[in-house]
């Protein structure tokens, strides 16, 4: 299923309701939150990409179960997560923290904290023409993530944080 031809954002269907997010530009690929990592290899393989980045949103097993394994396929892979998920997602190897700003596959990505459903939870914001928003367990079509390790408290300021981006998005995208 491919969501937004213009900057060619693929989602893949997996486990009972996660999506892996590829982020396709000529032949090199950005994956969000790979829970598994079959199908995403099996769709890099078959279309003759090249994985250069991994980005995590959070810790939880249904967003890094498959990253193991496509370090092993992809060993020079840049996984970028929170700075401070350094002990839970040990395999990390650029920490970011809330504002920084990254060039990926020659585009801007700015990185938002958005605590709530996780202590440390980030989002990935593609600024420019067509803007994404890859928002991992904050925010979905029917409401925001559940509150597991944060306050409702930060979830709300979130939320707010969300709502203040530019109105033009493209696509929130949920893992």
């Amino acid at each position: 299923m491919e969501f937004n031809k213009a900057r060619n954002i693929i989602g893949l269907r997996v486990l009972s309701d996660n999506v892996i997010w590829l982020w396709v530009k000529d032949k090199s690929v950005v994956v969000v939150d790979p829970s598994v990592h079959t199908p995403v290899i099996r769709y890099l393989d078959e279309n003759n990409l090249h994985l250069k980045a991994i980005l995590q949103t959070h810790h939880h097993s249904d967003h890094i179960g498959g990253t193991k394994s496509l370090i092993e396929r992809w060993p020079n892979v840049k996984v970028i997560a929170s700075s401070k998920e350094k002990k839970r997602i040990p395999f990390q190897n650029v920490s970011v923290e809330d504002g920084e700003t990254l060039n990926i596959l020659g585009e801007e990505v700015k990185i938002i904290e958005v605590l709530g459903h996780t202590s440390s939870h980030i989002a990935f914001f593609l600024n420019g023409k067509n803007p994404v928003l890859f928002i991992g367990d904050t925010l979905f079509s029917g409401g925001c993530g559940r509150i597991f390790e944060g306050t409702y408290q930060q979830m709300y300021s979130s939320l707010e944080r969300i709502k203040s981006l530019p109105k033009k998005y493209s696509h929130i995208l949920c893992t």
